[in-house]
């Protein structure tokens, strides 16, 4: 099943390596190649093993890759 769900799993990660997404940000893009069940499918099976969760507002899922850390916010100082 992996075989066939790597064309998907491609795209999930590249949409990742951008930053953590909420699913709904994940189900809402359109590839012309993979619906959106397709993609909701992929998620779920691919959970803990390609990507992590960690829990999102009003009961949804952030999605994120391993190595993905948090940007650190930094203060501009209007002289500086």
């Amino acid at each position: 099943q992996r075989k066939a769900d790597s064309g998907c799993i491609e795209y999930i990660v590249s949409e990742l390596k951008k930053g953590a997404q909420t699913q709904t940000d994940l189900l809402k893009n359109n590839p012309n190649q993979y619906s959106r069940g397709e993609r909701k499918r992929v998620l779920e099976a691919y959970k803990g093993k390609d990507w992590h969760t960690s829990p999102g507002r009003n009961g949804g899922e952030n999605y994120y890759l391993e190595d993905w850390e948090p940007p650190i916010e930094t203060v501009k100082l209007p002289w500086s």
